[in-house]
């Protein structure tokens, strides 16, 4: 393999999917996991962007920021992209890795709700 790139992702591969998930409408009143906390957070729901999880490198990393997230009583996995295009093959690969990451944040979170939510619910199809 050639030194001269790096394959992003590639932790990802091979992670359990979900054939159920909790979809709600994304809420901007809701904080992101890396904001100080306010009067929003009475109801103990934090979000994380999808475009943050998929930039983590090591899943060290994230079983950190998941540790951090194990205080809320709900995590929203925002979907703040989606790939616009026509290309199906990206789109199913884009979608199961959100479905792994779903998957991960249900497996290792037991005791915390975890939901999807998106502004683009239109555009969630194949």
């Amino acid at each position: 393999m050639k030194k001269s790139y790096k394959l992003l992702g590639v932790h990802w591969d091979h992670l359990e999917t979900s054939t159920t998930y909790s979809f709600i409408p994304n809420d901007l009143y809701i904080n992101n996991i890396d904001d100080e906390y306010n009067i929003f957070d009475i109801r103990g729901i934090r979000k994380i962007n999808i475009t943050d999880v998929l930039r983590i490198e090591d899943l060290k990393v994230l079983d950190e920021i998941i540790d951090k997230m194990k205080r809320y009583n709900a995590i929203l996995i925002n979907i703040d992209y989606l790939p616009l295009n026509d290309n199906k093959k990206l789109k199913i690969f884009y979608y199961k890795r959100i479905n792994q990451i779903y998957t991960y944040f249900v497996k290792n979170m037991k005791n915390t709700k975890i939901y999807l939510s998106s502004n683009y619910q239109d555009y969630l199809t194949i």
